[in-house]
């Protein structure tokens, strides 16, 4: 009843003025999540619900490690871990000022324990850029800083945002050597991350779940160049790839395809991944039996 109510008032336009906080079901756990001006509708939703699955097999491995989010967006990811374990601790990246905002109310909402944001982009070098928005919302989802990797969509709006190396991040005391698991959810620009985050990945080898977008076809080579790149470097540190499959229209049951190469697809359905590092290759298989 509350999200058609809140549905409803989105569709005539009141949601967008108003700022309150519900509490709500979400991925079977209740949670407080703040409504700010329309944003946060969509977390009531439960989206993407074969993470959390996936994440039910995956934090008894790790959970006294740390879990690093890199594209937070408005904490979806976030619930999800928190769904499964508020013990494990998370470090979360996000550039975009109006995700940050969200993010550290709903943080503070459900007075999230080990839980670190830290506001600023990944990337292979500190500098500052834009993040091109291709929809009117604030916090949109498929924003990116690559300008090339969605030449023919209009940007509608542009916000600078920082961009760190990792590196240069030493006196922040983030442990993000004792990362157990890494997500990566940039829009076009998982590149740029891995190659911040080599020297983690090396002492660490956590496994690493990421969303790489279709290159669609053989003309697209700015995408398959960089998807080749990505494979290279996971390659170099002894990773296997699984292309995670959705085995049900409600996307909550989920299979793994062991592959050599991502490839050329046009499917929106197969772009999550985990790559597993050859030191948990054996209890891997044991959990996705």
């Amino acid at each position: 009843m509350t999200l058609i109510f809140l549905r409803l008032l989105n569709k005539i336009g009141i949601l967008k003025f108003l700022i309150f906080n519900i509490r709500t079901e979400v991925y079977s756990n209740t949670f407080s999540i703040p409504i700010i001006k329309g944003i946060g509708i969509k977390n009531i939703k439960s989206t993407e619900s074969w993470m959390v699955g996936l994440l039910h097999k995956l934090i008894p491995l790790v959970e006294d490690k740390t879990f690093i989010d890199v594209g937070v967006n408005i904490g979806q990811t976030l619930l999800k871990l928190k769904s499964v374990s508020q013990k494990m601790n998370y470090i979360g990246f996000e550039p975009n000022p109006s995700a940050v905002f969200y993010t550290n109310e709903l943080i503070k909402s459900n007075h999230f324990k080990n839980t670190s944001l830290v506001p600023i982009g990944l990337s292979n070098k500190t500098e500052v850029l834009t993040l091109k928005m291709y929809n009117k919302s604030d916090v949109d989802a498929a924003a990116s800083i690559l300008a090339e990797f969605r030449p023919n969509e209009k940007v509608i709006e542009e916000k600078i945002i920082p961009i760190f190396n990792v590196n240069e991040l030493s006196d922040i005391k983030l442990r993000l050597e004792n990362a157990g698991i890494l997500k990566i959810d940039v829009e076009g620009a998982e590149l740029e991350v891995l190659e911040s985050l080599e020297k983690i990945i090396e002492i660490t080898y956590p496994f690493i779940l990421m969303e790489i977008l279709p290159v669609y076809n053989t003309g697209n080579t700015y995408r398959i160049e960089r998807q080749e790149k990505i494979e290279r470097i996971l390659y170099q540190f002894n990773y296997t790839i699984y292309r995670i499959i959705k085995s049900n229209q409600n996307n909550t049951s989920i299979a793994f395809e062991k592959i050599e190469s991502i490839g050329i697809h046009d499917d929106l359905n197969k772009c999550d991944y985990i790559f597993v590092p050859k030191n948990k290759a054996s209890v891997f298989s044991d959990i996705i039996r």
